[in-house]
């Protein structure tokens, strides 16, 4: 094959359209370079989000359980206000017994002395 004689038009020619391509490749590294850091960056926040939602997971855990003892305890102060209740119920129905049997007292007491 033989050799081509080029011009220095066709040089320059050839030169322009070369550099406008490796400038275009040149942009392309460019963008994909920008393109793999916003990647990172957003993989990394991915990453910071979901140990952020695990962490408020665990803590709601927490919360919940905290929830579970109060509720527990809850049910161990109305078992004794009920205890409470039944010790009133027996105290009242004694002093009602013992107002009673103090009336029928005095009303002997004063049937005795007045009528008797």
């Amino acid at each position: 094959m033989e050799a081509m004689e080029l011009t220095l038009e066709q040089i320059d020619r050839i030169s322009d359209h070369v550099s406008t391509k490796l400038q275009l490749v040149q942009k392309q590294s460019e963008s994909d370079a920008k393109f793999e850091k916003i990647m990172l960056q957003l993989d990394h926040r991915r990453e910071l989000m979901e140990k952020g939602f695990d962490m408020m997971d665990k803590r709601l855990e927490q919360i919940d359980k905290r929830f579970e003892q109060v509720d527990k305890r809850f049910e161990q102060i109305d078992k004794r206000f009920e205890q409470v209740d039944k010790r009133f119920d027996r105290v009242y129905l004694f002093m009602q017994w013992q107002t009673g049997l103090g009336f029928l007292m005095v009303a002997g007491i004063y049937l005795k002395l007045f009528l008797g």
